[in-house]
């Protein structure tokens, strides 16, 4: 906001003497220094001479001869070294040489294994411990990526580092042969420095230049998981659930018949959350699924099962276990199998994390493709199948069975399985006006509060809490759906 000239010029400590000026000889008097200062800058010479010790000028414009620095002086770009000598030291643009370090960065496939029981899954997770969180850290520690980049990708989902996981684990899943790809820098020890890194229950075996456009998760052409349990899981009695248990080999061959109906194409809707049935995604394609055979481990008899296919969805594998398991039991039939790839959706149980792994990923195309074409190696690691195979039983293997012994996950879930209905999930039947509603059921006909039927929601149907009229239907608490006991149609709240 303007002030005043004479208020202006008393709050800057200006001549107070101007105040008894008029304007405009106040506005001549400041013409007339402006004149004066730029006839003094004009009538400066070119090159100004600058005082360096009395008696002696030196041009500014002119360079410092080396004789003329005394000793113990520096230069520009020069530091002292260890023995009080001075060495020169080049200035270094900050844009060329991050183009520099750009251009040392490699596309590359990492082979990963890792025990997840203390992990939030493999993925980035705000707030928890993840596999990509911990391998992100260690490479930013050995200076193999900015630790800026590593940000921008956990905290804005700036994915400058072509970061990308072959498969996504849960929480608690592990992974024998996990494959990373992204953009890194890569010394002669870079491994070896990297596992020193990690935690110990993450390592790194290898790793494999790939092409610019590779990506780990699109690029793979199979996956194989592994499900380790107790066998006395699949015991044909419902109340077996001890350590002395052995499973025979009639038995191991029905729970094998049972998983053979897994293989092909089926529309798994029914083994994951949040599939319609009609949605083409829910189908996949199981190349195998077998149980192999059991082994013993501290008086406990251990079983695997292996599962590859081209890709699954969240939950499958346990769910498919898990129904198997209550098939096994006597808890439904073996035809629950046939009918899970029908419309209806079914209650199947869901197995104990615990002993899933992801066992290998497959890259058959990029093999084919690049592998032999002199430039790059096939994703294989057949010299490594030693180094990993030992990871998996001492640390993987290891973990999940005293998990098993010490608390007996398993038990506590077996325990469950007779409170699942095995059936059509929903309900079709209209409910009375006293229905308060269950999780998971949807009733489709329920009156609304003046016995009118709304369009076919709960909705309409007043609240004990309500003492007023309200409406049915869609659109919030006035909905669209019906008419309150004022003759007005319900619409949305205001």
């Amino acid at each position: 906001m303007a002030v005043p000239l004479d208020q202006y010029l008393a709050e800057d400590g200006n001549d107070q003497d101007l105040l008894t000026e008029t304007p405009q000889e106040i506005f001549q008097k400041i013409k007339e220094e402006q004149e004066k200062y730029q006839q003094e800058k004009l009538s400066e010479p070119s090159n100004k001479k600058i005082k360096v010790e009395d008696g002696e000028f030196l041009d500014e414009k002119k360079p410092v001869k080396e004789e003329e620095i005394e000793e113990g002086e520096l230069e520009d770009g020069e530091v002292p070294d260890d023995d009080g000598a001075y060495v020169e030291v080049p200035v270094v643009n900050p844009i060329i040489k991050a183009e520099e370090e750009e251009r040392k960065k490699k596309k590359v496939a990492l082979l990963l294994s890792y025990c997840g029981a203390k992990y939030h899954g493999m993925q980035k997770n705000p707030d928890v411990e993840t596999i990509e969180l911990k391998l992100l850290q260690a490479l930013v520690k050995i200076g193999s990526i900015p630790e800026m980049h590593m940000q921008y990708y956990l905290d804005d989902n700036v994915n400058q580092l072509s970061f990308q996981r072959a498969a996504r684990t849960d929480k608690g899943v592990s992974a024998v042969r996990q494959v990373a790809s992204l953009k890194l820098i890569a010394n002669d020890n870079f491994i070896e420095e990297l596992n020193q890194a990690l935690p110990k229950d993450i390592r790194s075996y290898g790793y494999e230049r790939v092409t610019k456009t590779f990506d780990s998760k699109c690029a793979c052409s199979g996956r194989s998981y592994e499900y380790l349990c107790p066998s006395f899981a699949f015991a044909p009695d419902k109340n077996t659930m001890d350590s002395s248990y052995r499973i025979s080999d009639e038995h191991l061959a029905f729970l094998n018949s049972l998983l053979a109906q897994y293989l092909g194409t089926h529309n798994f809707h029914n083994f994951t959350s949040g599939k319609h049935p009609s949605d083409k995604s829910a189908n996949r394609y199981i190349t195998k699924c077998e149980a192999k055979k059991p082994f013993e481990c501290r008086a406990h008899e251990f079983i695997a099962i292996g599962i590859t296919g081209q890709s699954f969805m969240i939950h499958q594998i346990r769910k498919m276990i898990g129904l198997c398991i209550a098939i096994c039991r006597g808890f439904c039939s073996k035809e629950h199998i046939e009918a899970a790839w029908g419309f209806n959706k079914l209650d199947i149980p869901r197995a104990p994390g615990l002993g899933l792994l992801l066992e290998r990923v497959e890259y058959q195309q990029y093999n084919e493709k690049y592998g032999n074409d002199g430039l790059h190696n096939p994703l294989t690691w057949q010299d490594l199948e030693l180094e990993v195979e030992r990871f998996k039983i001492e640390c993987i293997w290891q973990s999940i069975m005293e998990e098993e012994i010490k608390k007996s996950p398993m038990v506590i879930w077996l325990k469950t399985l007779a409170n699942h209905t095995y059936s059509t999930v929903g309900m079709n039947q209209p409910q009375d006006t006293g229905y308060k509603g269950q999780k998971g059921v949807f009733p489709t006909n329920v009156p609304n509060s003046n016995n009118k039927r709304g369009r076919g929601t709960y909705r309409g149907h007043k609240r004990p809490w309500e003492s007023g009229p309200r409406g049915g239907g869609r659109g919030g608490r006035g909905g669209r759906g019906g008419w309150n006991n004022n003759n007005n149609r319900g619409g949305a709240n205001k």
